[in-house]
């Protein structure tokens, strides 16, 4: 199993490298066919672009490591689902014992000779051989099947058995619809990198707590784009440059508009919504308007911009600081 372990890492090894070229030879060759402005591609296909017509030498060697890609990736998901997926489900299985016999003591599976019905399996987990291993031979025929689907579920919720699934996906997806879908294969690294892994467990080891906060931001979010929809909707615009001319375009004419807009531009604009909003100006007729506007661009700044992006940063920082604690 070690030698074959050792076999893997070198087929992973050699993905990498493949991946590598690949983008190498993606990045130095290919061009835009068309360079207008309303000509850009709608769709994950080749149209609309080309390979630069000096390196058009490369096209055949740029195929053949995308069909050596996609075989590596077939071998090291096979050799996966072989010899791991079924200790994984064994493990999750063994989990559900465990954690029942912290309830209810051992088991009724040590003595018991009845047939296992699904409730008792759910419960309990499969029965058990005399020498520990796990069987299927007492569970009733419902039960049987119950099984299957559910440790078909825990391999589909295995991380790594998905990663490489996609990574397959990717690379079929590469040779036949879009040499774009090669790039994925890049973020590996993160996968073959210990400090890298340890930067992605900042992010998903509190990932609860994450969502939670971004829910709520996304909340009070939605509220200043209602406020924004029903009192500063004028302000919402943006100039837009069509051939050397310059038009206004009005982007809150709808409330969902708004929400999209408030979103994305209040949360990239470094001083939040009041950044990409118009002034309304100091005139008469705008000093009702004014303190309004004041008002609520200095506190959607403060809530999101100041607190909750800063409550999600320190998240982050404080789980890595936490797993790096753990590790020493």
């Amino acid at each position: 199993l070690s030698q074959l372990a050792r076999s893997n890492e070198r087929f992973k090894s050699a993905a990498y490298v493949v991946a590598v070229l690949i983008n190498l030879i993606i990045i130095s060759t290919f061009e835009a066919s068309q360079h207008t402005r309303d000509s850009s591609p709608t769709t994950l296909n080749t149209e609309g672009f080309e390979i630069d017509s000096d390196l058009d030498w490369l096209e055949s060697p740029l195929t053949i490591l995308g069909y050596v890609q996609t075989g590596i990736q077939g071998i090291v998901w096979i050799f996966y689902v072989i010899n791991f997926t079924k200790l994984h489900v064994i493990r999750e299985w063994k989990n559900i014992r465990s954690r029942f016999k912290e309830r209810a003591g051992p088991t009724a599976f040590a003595s018991g000779q009845g047939r296992i019905g699904v409730r008792q399996l759910l419960a309990e987990g499969p029965p058990l051989k005399s020498d520990g291993s796990q069987t299927k031979k007492r569970l009733s025929f419902l039960a049987y099947i119950v099984y299957y689907l559910v440790s078909a579920f825990y391999v589909f919720t295995d991380s790594i058995f998905v990663y490489y699934t996609i990574s397959l996906v990717m690379s079929i997806l590469g040779n036949f619809v879009n040499y774009a879908f090669f790039t994925f294969h890049l973020l590996d690294i993160m996968v073959r990198n210990e400090t890298l892994k340890n930067v992605v467990r900042a992010v998903t080891f509190n990932w609860k707590q994450l969502v939670m906060t971004l829910v709520l931001m996304v909340i009070i979010i939605y509220i200043f784009a209602v406020v924004a929809f029903f009192r500063f909707r004028p302000l919402y615009e943006l100039q837009v440059d069509f051939g050397g001319s310059t038009s206004t375009q009005y982007v809150c004419d709808s409330l969902i508009q708004c929400v999209m807009v408030t979103l994305d531009s209040g949360l990239r604009s470094g001083g939040g919504i009041g950044d990409f909003m118009a002034e309304p100006g100091w005139q008469a007729t705008n000093q009702d308007f004014q303190p309004e506007y004041i008002a609520f661009k200095i506190s959607f700044f403060i809530l999101i911009i100041v607190v909750m992006l800063n409550i999600i940063f320190g998240i982050i920082i404080d789980t890595f600081a936490d797993l790096r604690n753990l590790k020493n």
